[in-house]
């Protein structure tokens, strides 16, 4: 006999098919405790480009979209494809920009514990 799978379970499976990984992290700020607390965020509003983007944890996802709250949501030029690849790069050169912000963050916590384990190490001896 099969164990009995929890309404919870089920809900989790249901979160990383939603997130398209059963790793999610946020990719701007790094949070991953709750899988619910995390959302597909579209690179670009979807009239524009389907399937591109990535996992944002909630408040990251209402930061990133507060900037196209003033945006147009269909092509007004004559050349929508260009518009659209402009869009696009846009858009990802904020995600990259905020991603690098990230790992500069990340990469000067690590070298602070490395330090002060050294630090504790040296004392020690």
């Amino acid at each position: 006999m099969l164990p009995e799978i929890t309404k919870q379970e089920l809900r989790r499976e249901a979160d990383f098919r939603r997130l398209k990984s059963r790793h999610p992290i946020c990719i701007w700020c790094g949070f991953h405790a709750y899988p619910a607390a995390l959302e597909f965020a579209h690179l670009i509003p979807r009239k524009f480009a389907i399937g591109t983007g990535g996992v944002l944890c909630s408040n990251c996802h209402r930061i990133s979209t507060d900037k196209e709250k003033d945006m147009s949501f269909s092509p007004r030029t004559q050349d929508p494809d260009r518009e659209t690849i402009g869009r696009y790069l846009d858009a990802l050169a904020d995600w990259l920009l905020q991603i690098a912000k990230t790992l500069k963050t990340f990469g000067q916590a690590m070298i602070a514990e490395a330090e002060a384990a050294s630090d504790e190490k040296e004392a020690d001896q």
